[in-house]
């Protein structure tokens, strides 16, 4: 079925806006607007947005759903310069599944368990970041503290299929973007502390602060089809 024209003109709207105030946020920060990815999380976006933007020229993607983006990847695999990037919560018994799926990068490697599972389950070579979790909720995922994530790398060093290539860093659920943007920096720091050159991290309300932060690649999905 036709788009109809008004959904491409907002998407392509929207997306210049996030583009535009990611280019003001580098400049207020000292940085290149090429340092930071733009990765669209389509988790929420029907197919045709995802043509959309993919046709406004969106390459990178990300879902939080194993079986939704192996449903994704089926869809789109024609489209053979798609970047598939996976942000949620990986279950142990999900990970063969997942990497019969080219994966750019997976954002949320919470747990030394986790990284364990992965090495003994692929074949070829993964690129991941680790996830840091600031919130107080104990039944939120990721690590907590520089300790848990120098353990973590130590694990992955000891596989040569996993490859950390930085953090994902998951703020507080709070309004505060004071605290918020702290987290940010913290993520910063820990990833300086690591030699890690990624920071992926900044949402839809707050990626301008996160670019301000030291954020090298941000998430973005309502701020592109509302």
């Amino acid at each position: 079925m036709p788009i109809p024209m008004q959904d491409k003109e907002k998407i392509a709207q929207n997306l210049s806006l996030v583009k535009e105030k990611i280019a003001i946020a580098c400049k207020k920060s000292g940085r290149k607007e090429a340092d930071v990815l733009l990765v669209a999380v389509s988790k929420y976006m029907t197919i045709e947005q995802i043509d959309i933007l993919y046709e406004l020229g969106v390459r990178d993607f990300a879902e939080s759903y194993v079986q939704s983006l192996s449903n994704r990847y089926d869809y789109f695999k024609e489209y053979k310069d798609i970047k598939w990037h996976f942000i949620g919560h990986l279950q142990k018994n999900k990970v063969r599944k997942l990497f019969n799926i080219p994966i750019a990068l997976i954002h949320s490697v919470d747990s030394v368990d986790l990284i364990r599972a992965i090495s003994k389950r692929i074949n070829d070579g993964v690129k991941c970041l680790l996830q840091v979790n600031f919130g107080l909720d104990n039944k939120e995922f990721g690590f907590r503290d520089l300790d848990e994530l120098k353990r973590a790398i130590d694990v992955i060093n000891q596989s040569r299929l996993i490859e950390c290539q930085g953090l994902m860093c998951i703020a507080p659920n709070t309004d505060d973007i004071e605290v918020i943007r702290s987290c940010f920096a913290q993520a910063r720091s820990w990833a300086n502390i690591l030699n890690l050159r990624e920071l992926s991290m900044g949402m839809s309300n707050d990626y301008e602060n996160a670019i301000e932060e030291g954020a090298t690649i941000v998430r973005i999905g309502s701020a592109l089809i509302s």
